[in-house]
């Protein structure tokens, strides 16, 4: 079985001579951010462990220095790369913090359909915003994730169908 990961912020830029980065995490994932040994970075294709060897910071703005990352240069060459980690590596509340996103599953392409509104609402990419979860569609409307306006998701087909408020 292929372990599931789960996306909680990306390296920024390097910083100073010592190989430190400047990162950005989710406000999700801020609690358990310092808590962490490793994350994960996707290079061609693979997960590759990245252990931390020091964290400093507040608020979803850090400054990390891993184990193998000596000089600026080196740490260039991660600039830009979102930060993954396992799901058991945060607490449960962390885990289920967006209801529609399983761990390792992206919706970018999905088509929402709901009932009154028209059918070209196509997810190119999902943020978060203060409080919640929203989808940013193809045509630029913003469509909160809320838990109880979700009825079912059908992955095969790639829609989500959604019971959302008129107006919205």
């Amino acid at each position: 079985m292929k372990e599931q990961f789960i996306e909680i912020g990306f390296l920024k830029r390097s910083y100073g001579v010592k190989g430190h980065l400047r990162v950005h995490i989710q406000n999700t994932y801020v609690v358990s951010f310092d808590q962490l040994h490793h994350v994960f970075l996707c290079q061609n294709g693979d997960y590759v462990p990245y252990f931390i060897e020091s964290t400093d910071g507040e608020a979803g703005d850090y400054l990390i220095k891993f184990d193998d990352i000596h000089n600026p240069e080196d740490a260039r060459q991660l600039t830009g790369h979102p930060m993954f980690v396992t799901p058991d590596q945060l607490s449960d509340n962390q885990k289920n913090a967006n209801p529609l996103q399983q761990p390792g599953h992206r919706y970018d392409g999905y088509k929402i359909i709901a009932q009154g509104y028209e059918s070209d609402l196509v997810i190119s990419r999902i943020d978060e915003f203060p409080g919640q979860w929203m989808a940013i569609t193809q045509s630029e409307k913003l469509i909160p994730f809320v838990k109880e306006w979700i009825q079912s998701v059908d992955d095969e087909r790639k829609i989500i169908f959604m019971n959302l408020p008129l107006g919205l």
